[in-house]
């Protein structure tokens, strides 16, 4: 009995991971076509946002998204890109999502596995807590990549 419950929790997770990597997969993918974007000269509430329903996919860029750190900036665009190719909101989190100041992109945020998958938050934050050297304490997770010469 014990052995058959090992082995659907290990098909379950199999199943999971083989989820997450074909997600991730497309998102990555999506990076590789072109992104309209829109930059606005004033000052914004939010770092970066997409238009629901919006086709054309346009993300607009205030002003101070440019003042953050780079590896915020890399997840804003992140989780950006996310709504724009998954048509998604902020599953499983109040309002807008902007509730979540003060926590750390691996943090449980008691989210089901459905929820997660569709939460833009949610992919940025895996991929700052997947980078190499990452640190919950870092400020600024994500670094930039270097360039090749």
């Amino acid at each position: 009995m014990v052995k058959s419950f090992i082995k659907i929790i290990k098909e379950v997770v199999y199943n999971i991971l083989s989820c997450c990597q074909t997600i991730y997969q497309i998102l990555l993918q999506s990076f590789n076509q072109y992104i309209r974007r829109q930059f606005h000269p004033q000052k914004g509430l939010f770092q970066a946002w997409v238009v629901k329903n919006d086709s054309t996919g346009t993300m607009h860029f205030p002003r101070n998204h440019f003042n953050s750190k780079v590896g915020s900036r890399i997840e804003t665009v992140i989780h950006e890109r996310s709504h724009t190719i998954f048509n998604i909101d902020h599953n499983g989190m109040s309002g807008a999502g902007e509730i979540n100041f003060g926590h750390n992109p691996d943090d449980d945020n008691l989210l089901t596995f459905q929820q997660a998958i569709s939460n833009a938050y949610c992919y940025g934050w895996l991929a700052t807590a997947l980078q190499p050297g990452y640190r919950r304490e870092a400020e600024d997770f994500i670094s930039a990549p270097t360039q090749r010469r």
